[in-house]
């Protein structure tokens, strides 16, 4: 696991399986990569055909959508660190999950916005056989206030 997931608690009553651990430190990570496709990977590798993400710029459906979701997500922020905190698990086979983690957000003026978001991940069994689980619905919430501010700021500072 990665730096996103190294210090996360994970339930013990009902335990995540390792192939959704995974999958939830490449979604982080994937969340602070600049890389180019990053969208391709996670429109093809982590969520589901008809997978919906509702983030803080909004809710992608479907591959294509997912696909382009990222394009816009580095045009005022310069770094992000997600670090997945806690996990609870809400069925008997761990597919519908809260997490609670904690991002840091870097801006070109060199000022930084840090605070913790609350997120759900539904999960669905694989799309063929001998594949792995994809995310069919990710949901966040933050409190956004901050982070406004902090964006008023840097646009601010960069004119």
């Amino acid at each position: 696991m990665g730096y996103n997931t190294e210090n996360t608690e994970w339930p013990t009553a009902t335990p995540v399986p390792e192939v959704q651990k995974t999958i939830i430190d490449t979604l982080f990570n994937l969340l602070d990569d600049k890389s180019a496709g990053v969208g391709d990977k996670l429109a093809d590798e982590i969520f589901t055909s008809d997978g919906i993400l509702h983030g803080g710029a909004g809710t992608a459906k479907g591959t294509d959508a997912i696909r382009h979701a990222r394009d816009n997500a580095w045009k005022i922020i310069h770094t992000r660190r997600h670090k997945v905190l806690r996990v609870y698990v809400h069925d008997a086979e761990a597919k519908d999950l809260l997490i609670v983690g904690h991002v840091t957000m870097g801006f070109p003026n060199g000022k930084e916005n840090a605070g913790e978001f609350t997120a759900r991940i539904l999960f669905v069994a694989p799309e063929t056989e001998g594949g792995k689980p994809k995310i069919k619905d990710y949901n966040v919430w933050a409190d956004t206030a901050p982070l406004s501010k902090a964006i008023q700021e840097a646009l601010a500072d960069a004119k």
